[in-house]
């Protein structure tokens, strides 16, 4: 019984890595500010293997009567770039947060809108997608780079969890609670990897013991 059981912490250790590849190659976005501004700091972002795509952004407010949702605006190019959205005009995308907000529990992928968007009258079509990142209710709209050209912040999506290629450019992170939480899951990964190591190798030294034993008898 020892036995079998080393060998299930073994696979779970196996799982527990493989999640943790995984983890290390999970694209993180990063919203960012410039002290000077960010004409030097784009075309070195452009030539950085470790970004998957960057862009101006603005927010918005998107409201119908009670409900309210806040819209990230970015470049067609980003949103391509990065999740493979494909370029469309009047189209919120969203996450499944962020659809439920707006359209409430539905077996639908799109809704048509009539709302106010920033107090201005504004229809679309609000389509739900698994491609953009889940958890908090995330909706983004692509706009011309003319309505961006004035944006105080920067959206950057890096390829993976090393922000190295960020913090050498002089960029100030706005949303480090995106990084708080990326460092704990890898401390609990981590973590997990460890105790099933320990705890496989207690029960196979327990398992060989215990067959020690009984040859003895």
């Amino acid at each position: 019984m020892l036995l079998v059981l080393s060998f299930f912490l073994i696979g779970y250790c196996i799982r527990a890595a493989v999640l943790y590849a995984a983890w290390l190659q999970k694209p993180v976005e990063l919203i960012c500010s410039a002290t000077n501004g960010f004409a030097s700091v784009l075309p070195q972002l452009s030539g950085n293997d470790s970004v998957r795509g960057f862009t101006r952004m603005k927010t918005a407010d998107l409201a119908q009567d009670e409900r309210r949702l806040t819209v990230t605006k970015v470049s067609a190019s980003f949103l391509t770039d990065c999740y493979g959205i494909p370029e469309s005009a009047h189209v919120i995308w969203v996450n499944e947060a962020a659809f439920a907000e707006m359209a409430g529990v539905s077996s639908q992928s799109s809704v048509q809108f009539r709302s106010t968007l920033d107090g201005k009258p504004f229809a679309c079509e609000i389509i739900r997608t698994a491609l953009l990142p889940e958890g908090d209710p995330y909706a983004v709209l692509a706009v011309s780079e003319s309505e961006l050209h004035d944006a105080s912040e920067l959206l950057i999506c890096l390829r993976d969890q090393n922000t190295a290629a960020i913090t050498s450019l002089g960029l100030r992170i706005r949303n480090p609670e995106q990084l708080i939480t990326a460092k704990h899951e890898q401390e609990m990964l981590i973590v997990r990897i460890r105790l099933g190591i320990l705890s496989a190798v207690l029960s196979f030294l327990a398992a060989s013991a215990n067959y020690r034993f009984s040859c003895c008898l």
